[in-house]
């Protein structure tokens, strides 16, 4: 049994294989489309090789510039934080090495106030410095301005509460770690990042030294290497809360204090940012601890590079860079118009060669053409080939006009209706008419009869025509096929000849978008304001090409089709006034989700219907506007009858 499966299998694949071979051979091709496409495809083979390797080797050199370049950014930030902080580390440092040294006493406030004062001239960044002993007790000096420095005792002086520090785990890191950097300390005047280093004895630790640097000043130290550029630099911590800024990308930004979080800062780029922090969204590119991303801010593009810094028990600290777009991709949208015109150059190269192939092989398309004469016996129509410059062409053409010549002499003794063979016409195969379930629309204008007895026909050609395409527009928008125009009505319909399991769904689409347009047009007053019908319904109908033998007609038929006009026509009775009233059948409105809106005008009889049918509206009332019209035109229309 397996056996005489597979041999049948293979037995099918062959006769496929046959009938392709067959179908290729008896496929011709122009002599002028060979040598085109054969010169055309040479030259589009070499120049596209040359410009896909130049543009590969350019696009990856412009990616590893880009990345070094991104690198090179986000370092400058690394580089000025740690150029901020890591003097004031150093300088604690040295005051703690030279207190544990020299071993004076901590109650020698005089010696311990002068080291203080020191630390605050070794590095002007720092603002404050302070000694709290075993028993609590606190005394340090404040920068006041410049170089000059102030006293204070206790917390009430001090910029902060020095009683209450901090640190990120709730204790000291670890007995070996000498200096440790203490939580950020938000305060209304200024914001502050405090070090601290501890004091032995010979038994015991003996006190705290602690100095703070202002964040304020950070973010002052970063606009100094950001002058003049187009980008802006941040620190942020890992909770997403701005440490230092510098703003050059977006001046119109009003900035919030420091410590604020990345949505509340003010900043619109920097508030996009949470969805990359907590992993909802992917960076677009990595590279180490180098991430890369496009954010949008009113229509507008922003790079935003983002790097996690080794920060030396600073904290989770991240440095950040965003520049517009449009200038950090400048490299790559010079490569792009590179591209183009290396682009145009090869279709510019093949149509030179395309052009010189058809040039060097006309005068055998002139054989061709000649010899097609020949076979319809059509010697009076064939003139003398010319000669050619080319000697094996030159030769050619000598030899088809002697041939000719010496043909037309034996035409002449044999009858050309003998030897004249019958050419039947190919017709277009009709699509074969079949019974499918279809969503028929179907629209007419209310008062139309009124409208034209009033209007030019010029002015009423017009308006059939706009209201036509409005309805074409709508119908074919949503995939729906239109079948016919009988008088001010449309008839449209959807499953057919394509299916689509949302038909009775696109039909609705497309009826609230004529309504739409319909009262746009209405309310702005140009055209005269038209009322309408539409009727939607869903059934079975026979689709397909019906007529004559020369002349067809792709249509619907049955039942269903005078259903969905009988419905339109309930909406006289259902919602006379209405500017727009679309009526659907139940079987419509079951396919819809939850009848889509439509609401229930109870159960009603149809002409040519046994069984009554449930009907679903969606009214649009009419203007004020639009029933003035309607009004008159009505008026009109009795005085009409009346005459």
């Amino acid at each position: 049994m397996a056996n005489s499966s597979l041999a049948y299998l293979f037995q099918k694949v062959w006769c496929r294989l046959r009938f392709l071979g067959k179908s290729l051979y008896r496929f011709k091709i122009s002599l002028s489309w060979a040598v085109s496409l054969a010169f055309g495809g040479l030259v589009a083979v070499a120049t596209g090789l040359v410009l896909y390797f130049s543009v590969q080797a350019s696009f990856e050199n412009t990616r590893q510039l880009g990345w070094e370049n991104a690198h090179f950014s986000i370092n400058a930030v690394d580089t000025a934080f740690r150029n901020f902080f890591n003097p004031v580390e150093e300088a604690i440092l040295d005051a703690h090495d030279y207190i544990e040294s020299e071993g004076f006493y901590l109650d020698d406030k005089a010696e311990v106030m002068a080291t203080l004062k020191g630390l605050l001239l070794a590095d002007r960044h720092i603002e404050m410095a302070a000694m709290i002993d075993q028993t609590g007790k606190i005394w340090g000096t404040k920068r006041v301005s410049g170089a000059q420095q102030q006293l204070f005792y206790g917390d009430d002086d001090a910029p902060f509460p020095v009683s209450k520090l901090r640190f990120p785990h709730g204790s000291w890191p670890s007995k070996t770690d000498i200096t440790a950097w203490a939580r950020l300390i938000q305060t209304p005047h200024a914001n502050y990042a405090v070090v601290a280093a501890r004091i032995h004895g010979e038994h015991s630790l003996r006190g705290t030294l602690i100095a703070s640097v202002s964040l304020e000043r950070l973010s002052d130290f970063l606009d100094q290497i950001s002058i003049g550029s187009h980008r802006t630099l941040f620190l942020m911590g890992g909770n997403g809360r701005v440490i230092a800024y510098s703003n050059g990308a977006l001046p119109e930004v009003t900035e919030k204090p420091l410590l604020s979080t990345i949505e509340a800062y003010g900043d619109p780029v920097l508030a996009q940012m949470r969805p990359y922090l907590v992993g909802e969204k992917a960076f677009l590119g990595e590279e180490g601890r180098l991430k890369m991303a496009i954010l949008q801010e009113n229509g507008k593009e922003h790079l935003l590079l983002l790097k996690t810094l080794d920060n030396a028990g600073r904290g989770n600290l991240m440095a950040g860079i965003y520049l517009p777009a449009e200038t950090a991709f400048d490299e790559y949208n010079r490569m792009i118009l590179s591209l183009f015109a290396g682009l145009a150059v090869m279709f510019v190269a093949i149509a030179v060669a395309v052009a010189l192939a058809r040039r060097l092989a006309a005068p055998l398309q002139e054989v061709s053409r000649r010899a097609a004469l020949v076979g319809e016996l059509k010697f009076d129509e064939i003139a003398p080939m010319s000669n050619s410059r080319i000697r094996e062409l030159d030769h050619v053409a000598q030899t088809i006009n002697t041939s000719i010549g010496g043909l037309e002499r034996l035409a002449c003794y044999v009858p050309r209706g003998l030897m004249s063979k019958l050419v039947a016409m190919d017709y277009t195969s009709a699509v074969a008419p079949s019974q499918q379930h279809l969503t028929m629309l179907f629209t007419d204008i209310v008062s139309f009869t009124s409208l034209s007895e009033e209007l030019e026909t010029r002015d009423l050609a017009k308006l059939l025509n706009d209201h036509f395409a409005m309805i074409m527009e709508a119908v074919e928008s949503e995939g729906g096929t239109l079948d016919k125009f009988m008088g001010d009505g449309v008839l449209a319909f959807w499953n057919a000849p394509d299916a689509r399991e949302d038909h009775a769904a696109a039909a609705l689409r497309a009826a609230r978008k004529i309504a739409d347009a319909l009262q746009k047009k209405n309310a702005s007053g140009t055209v005269p304001p038209l009322r309408l019908r539409i009727g939607l319904h869903t059934g079975k109908v026979i689709v397909g090409n019906v007529g004559g033998r020369t002349q067809k007609n792709y249509t619907v038929v049955g039942d269903a089709v005078n259903v969905s006009n009988r419905l339109q026509l309930m909406g006289k009775q259902l919602a006379p006034e209405a500017e727009v009233v679309i009526v659907a059948s139940e079987a419509t409105a079951a396919q819809l989700p939850c009848h889509a809106g439509l609401k229930s005008a109870g159960v009603h009889n149809i002409r040519g219907r046994l069984a009554p049918v449930e009907i679903w509206l969606e009214v649009r009332p009419a203007t004020a506007l639009t029933r003035q019209e309607h009004s008159r035109s009505r008026r009109y229309s009795k005085h009409r009858v009346n005459i």
